[in-house]
């Protein structure tokens, strides 16, 4: 059976973050049990960095929790 490949988008990780009710939290818990092979850039890691640790987004997280979740 192949695995699917996935690319994850800042603003479902964002929506993740900001809530643990929808599909968007669901997916992120998936992450690691191969359901799905997860794609990931340098580009992209910096782009959910930036969004991440954006004081206007809100994300109820601390910057050394959000640090935690992204090295995962």
């Amino acid at each position: 059976m192949n695995i699917p490949k996935t690319v994850i988008d800042t603003n479902v990780i964002v929506s993740a973050l900001k809530s643990k009710q929808g599909t968007a939290h669901a997916l992120l818990l998936l992450v690691g049990k191969d359901k799905f092979e997860f794609n990931i850039s340098v580009p992209l890691i910096l782009e959910y960095e930036k969004v991440l640790f954006d004081p206007q987004i809100e994300i109820p997280f601390t910057e050394k929790e959000i640090d935690k979740i992204l090295n995962y």
